[in-house]
């Protein structure tokens, strides 16, 4: 029985496992930021700098677009968690209509 699969114990997002996460899991909205200037830089400078073979631009180009989408990934994410995480301000959200105090 050491061989069956348990859900509760793998996968990801499992606290108890943290080499299970990919690098970029845990940068946040500034570090998604950060990956896709990053990203924009190596493009630009690629098409700039001096010409090379057509396959070392094409490998470099795909590196570029790799870290802009991993860094807009990244942001997306984050700011989508802080937008959906419940707001702590001094309002309550609305009971019941038929309770009053």
């Amino acid at each position: 029985m050491a061989d069956r699969h348990d859900p509760q114990h793998s996968g990801p997002g499992r606290a108890g496992a943290p080499s299970d996460a990919p690098w970029w899991s845990s940068l946040g909205p500034l570090g998604g930021a950060l990956l896709v200037l990053a990203g924009i830089v190596l493009f630009v400078w690629t098409l700039l700098r001096s010409p090379r073979t057509g396959q070392e631009d094409a490998v470099t180009l795909y590196q570029a677009a790799r870290l802009a989408a991993i860094g807009l990934v990244v942001a997306g994410t984050a700011l989508a968690a802080r937008r959906r995480a419940p707001r702590s301000g001094g309002r309550k959200p609305p009971g019941p209509a038929g309770q009053r105090h």
